[in-house]
């Protein structure tokens, strides 16, 4: 094979994988554990306001990460 179609062929893979990576974003955006986490931190911050302390429920109880 040629240098030329070795690099096309590696491109058209490149193109592939990223377009399946997009696709499975759409229908599983928080696909890790901690994303879950880390987005309903946000929402937290988001509904009441308090953007310095990042907060999350813990055993049922809505704990802080500073101290």
């Amino acid at each position: 094979m040629r240098e030329d179609s070795i690099l096309r062929m590696m491109l058209v893979a490149l193109v592939v994988f990223l377009l399946v990576r997009l696709a499975v974003m759409v229908f599983l955006p928080l696909s890790d554990p901690s994303e879950s986490r880390y987005g309903n931190i946000a929402a937290n911050m988001a509904r009441t306001g308090n953007f310095v302390e990042p907060r999350f429920i813990y055993n049922g109880e809505l704990e802080c990460f500073i101290g």
